[in-house]
């Protein structure tokens, strides 16, 4: 089985979901939605976002990185959505 197929399954989709709801620092996305309002329709987001990864037609945010520099040993790198 592809990669892609293992990763794009519902049962994979869920545990990423589960991951996600359990980091209570998880903020909203750039379009505002949070855990709460994507819960409230996982079954059809999940088989949506499954769908859409099979057929290699989903399509991330475009980012941009941000070097934070933290101290003198090291910085953070974070990725920004970029808004058009």
């Amino acid at each position: 089985m592809l990669l892609l197929y293992k990763v794009a399954s519902k049962d994979q989709l869920f545990k990423a979901w589960d991951f996600i709801k359990r980091n209570k620092k998880a903020s909203p996305g750039i379009d505002g939605e949070n855990v709460e309002t994507f819960s409230t329709s996982l079954g059809k987001n999940l088989e949506e976002i499954s769908q859409l990864l099979k057929t290699k037609t989903y399509i991330l945010n475009k980012v941009r990185e941000k070097n934070i520099p933290k101290n003198k040993l090291y910085s953070l790198i974070k990725a920004i959505n970029v808004i058009y």
